[in-house]
């Protein structure tokens, strides 16, 4: 187009919009706005197609420029990489769903379930151990360092499995691990992986102590009778408080049973418990509770204050003939393989 006469077939109108082969361009001079693919733009540019899409590419070194391709399709805005030749080199690089706002980065491809999240990071091609994740960088002293992290990696024990670890930094280096959470459940610190040493489990409940023993006679008849816990993984904080009177159970050793979780095996060690008890029959020196291993219950053991005299309490020792309230009560600790 070297001519002015040239240019008057590009003037579609009196209003002095020009266009380019139909719709290859348009500028709406009235609205001060440019079309690419539309005759029509509703915005100050707007470009139309299937799909709509802007390539990006740096010309400044390699004979393989790579690509980068902004493009609206299917209901998606999405950015994704391509090679010279317009081939795809890596597709949904980002990936913002317009009907539903879901975000998605680094997407291989994916199912229609995995792609049902708000925010999902996929692995990259060409990474090792890190499947994806999200990096906290920081500069110190002009070096740039991560200063935290929170990444999904892939633990040598296994192709499929997927660990999420936690990192953080304090001082001029790359930031370190501080907590884990493993693929088999549960939680390790500061860069420890051993699934022994994870903490798994942390609850809190009630549990209904009781007093008996398989060869009693009689009853114990409550006023109350409860108990609280706590389970820090395999520690157990167990208390308990029993009110009872006029106790005519006889015959036979007082055991508390019902504890919230079964003890641990451990064989030689019987975790012990100091209690309180309140206006029993007989004194009873140096009163304490035996934890029974690999059992539910708790023994009530006295002692003449040696290391190796000592025995189970009687339900005698209950028995008050009077009206008066007995009040017993502990705190025991001990561990559980449940």
């Amino acid at each position: 187009m070297t001519r002015a006469r040239d240019l008057a077939a590009f003037v579609s109108n009196a209003d002095g919009d020009i266009k380019f082969d139909t719709d290859t361009l348009f500028i709406d001079s009235s609205a001060n706005r440019v079309g690419i693919g539309t005759t029509t733009p509703d915005r100050s540019l707007h470009i139309a197609g299937n799909p709509g899409m802007i390539v990006l590419e740096d010309t400044g070194g390699s004979t393989d420029d790579k690509r980068a391709a902004l493009f609206a399709d299917s209901g998606a805005f999405e950015i994704g990489s391509k090679n010279d030749d317009d081939s795809t080199r890596l597709n949904d690089v980002f990936v913002a769903d317009l009907g539903t706002g879901d975000i998605r980065m680094g997407d291989q491809g994916g199912t229609s379930t995995s792609r049902q999240k708000s925010f999902t990071i996929s692995h990259q091609t060409g990474q090792s151990s890190e499947y994806g994740g999200i990096k906290f960088l920081r500069a110190h002293q002009n070096s740039e360092k991560i200063g935290a992290s929170i990444i999904h990696e892939r633990p040598s024990s296994g192709l499929d499995d997927s660990d999420m670890v936690f990192k953080t930094s304090s001082t001029n280096a790359n930031a370190t691990e501080r907590m884990r959470i493993l693929h088999s459940g549960g939680l390790t610190f500061n860069g420890d992986t051993a699934a022994a040493n994870a903490l798994d489990d942390y609850e809190t409940g009630t549990w209904t102590p009781t007093v008996t023993n398989s060869s009693m006679t009689g009853a114990v008849t409550y006023t109350s009778h409860l108990g609280y816990y706590v389970k820090v993984g395999s520690l157990v904080n167990a208390v308990f408080f029993i009110e009872f009177q006029d106790n005519n159970a006889t015959g036979g050793n007082v055991q508390v049973h019902g504890l919230p979780f079964v003890v641990e095996n451990l064989t030689g060690h019987f975790p012990q418990a100091a209690v309180m008890i309140d206006n029993l029959k007989v004194a009873l020196n140096n009163p304490h509770l035996q934890i029974a291993n690999n059992t539910t219950r708790a023994d009530l053991i006295t002692s003449n204050g040696s290391t190796t005299t000592h025995g189970g309490v009687n339900f005698n020792a209950f028995v008050t003939g009077t009206t008066a309230t007995i009040n017993f009560r502990a705190s025991l600790v001990y561990r559980t393989s449940a």
